[in-house]
């Protein structure tokens, strides 16, 4: 999941597709916008389709209920503890790694993507 910044919600109003975005509160998976909810719950709000010739349209999903959607940091907040625990128990592993292989310099193969980014931060 990507988070959707303000460049791509331009990029999506300039090709006719306005589902009421903001900047803060929407990822992309896979060309389904998504937001969590006040329950801490991710639900699908809209799908981007592109076909052959690039022509962009979408399709809003339906909730029997209306959403009301939470901030990147409201989960960050939310989910606090267990990004902790995630980050203290990779650099234990990755402490680990580098004592038994201190003959060694660490390379750290990357794609530019969030995971890559993260591994890169935490090795560092």
């Amino acid at each position: 999941m990507l988070p959707i910044f303000n460049e791509y919600i331009e990029f999506l109003k300039n090709n006719n597709i306005n589902v009421g975005l903001e900047e803060g509160y929407f990822w992309l998976d896979r060309q389904i916008i998504k937001a969590y909810d006040a329950n801490g719950e991710l639900q699908k709000i809209a799908r981007i389709f592109i076909d052959d010739k690039l022509n962009m349209t979408y399709k809003i999903y339906n909730h029997k209920k209306e959403i009301r959607v939470v901030s990147w940091q409201n989960i960050i907040e939310k989910k606090l503890k267990h990004l902790q625990q995630i980050e203290k128990e990779s650099l234990e592993l990755i402490k680990s790694s580098l004592s038994k292989y201190n003959q060694h310099k660490p390379f750290i193969l990357t794609s530019g993507g969030k995971d890559s980014t993260i591994i890169t931060h935490l090795v560092r």
